[in-house]
C-alpha cells in the first residue's frame, strides 16, 4: 500500500513538471498591494520581515496559475553596500532554476540602477 502511494505521488510530481514550463513565468517588480503576501512568506520561512519595501522585490509570477513562484530582493546596507536578501522559491517550483533566474535578474536590475546613478540620473523602474 505504501509503495502505491509513493508511486502515485511521484506520478503527480512528474505530471506537474511536464505540464509546467519556465516559459509560464514572468519576472516583475512587486506591487505595494503584494506586501502582505511577501511579509507572510518571509515570516513563514523565518526570514527578517522588517523594513519590507515591495518595490525592491522582484517576483517570479506564474501567469497561467496566477501565483507567485518566488521572489527576492537586493537590500541596501547603508550608502555604499547592499546584499542579496529574502530569496524564496515556493516548494512546488523548486528545482527548476527559478532561484538562479531570480538572482541573475536581480543582479542585472541592480547593476542597471547603479549605472544610471553613476551618470547622475535617477534610474527608470526596472522589472
Amino acid at each position: 500500500m505504501v509503495h502505491i502511494l509513493v508511486a502515485s505521488a511521484l506520478l503527480l510530481v512528474e505530471a506537474h513538471a511536464l505540464s509546467w514550463s519556465l516559459r509560464d513565468l514572468t519576472f516583475r517588480s512587486a506591487r505595494g498591494s503584494e506586501a502582505p503576501l511577501i511579509l507572510a512568506r518571509l515570516v513563514r520561512d523565518k526570514m527578517n520581515p522588517l523594513g519590507v519595501e515591495p518595490d525592491r522585490f522582484l517576483l517570479a509570477w506564474d501567469k497561467p496559475r496566477g501565483s507567485v513562484a518566488g521572489f527576492g530582493q537586493i537590500r541596501p546596507l547603508g550608502d555604499e553596500a547592499c546584499e542579496l536578501a529574502s530569496l524564496i522559491v515556493e516548494k512546488q517550483y523548486q528545482n527548476f532554476g527559478i532561484g538562479t533566474l531570480l538572482v541573475v535578474k536581480l543582479l542585472a536590475r541592480h547593476r542597471a540602477s547603479v549605472s544610471w546613478a553613476a551618470r547622475g540620473v535617477s534610474s527608470p523602474r526596472l522589472a
